[in-house]
């Protein structure tokens, strides 16, 4: 509820996402299949990441490695700006599906919710069915 500037936040995830998210891997998992089973409820044409659902029925389209999260946040061409325009995206949708799926907020705790989102928003590149 009070503005904290882009780079702050942006060094606050690197730092979550180098050292502090026990099952990493798991958690990416559950944001996604959580992500299809809010879309399918609300009629949401596209999933994510990729166009098709996967829960159950194929293998998850490429998702990126804990490994690599630090890297995507400090990829030298986002800026702090747009960087900012993925965390207001994350903090609205976050709020939207904790309304309307109450195992969303369940899953894990809301600055790795944010994280992943961020991380998953960043890295995504819809397929060509799209």
């Amino acid at each position: 509820m009070f503005p904290v500037p882009n780079q702050l936040i942006r060094e606050a995830m690197i730092a979550l996402a180098s050292a502090s998210i026990e099952d990493p891997r798991r958690k990416m998992r559950a944001i996604v299949r959580l992500w299809n089973e809010w879309a399918e409820e609300h009629g949401e044409p596209s999933r994510w990441p990729g166009a098709a659902p996967w829960r159950g029925r194929a293998r998850p389209p490429d998702m990126p490695p804990p490994e690599t999260w630090a890297a995507i946040l400090r990829d030298p061409s986002l800026t702090d700006d747009i960087f900012g325009v993925h965390l207001s995206f994350a903090y609205e949708l976050d709020r939207e599906i904790c309304v309307g799926l109450a195992s969303w907020p369940n899953a894990m705790a809301l600055e790795e919710r944010i994280l992943l989102t961020v991380i998953l928003n960043l890295s995504w590149k819809p397929s060509a069915s799209q």
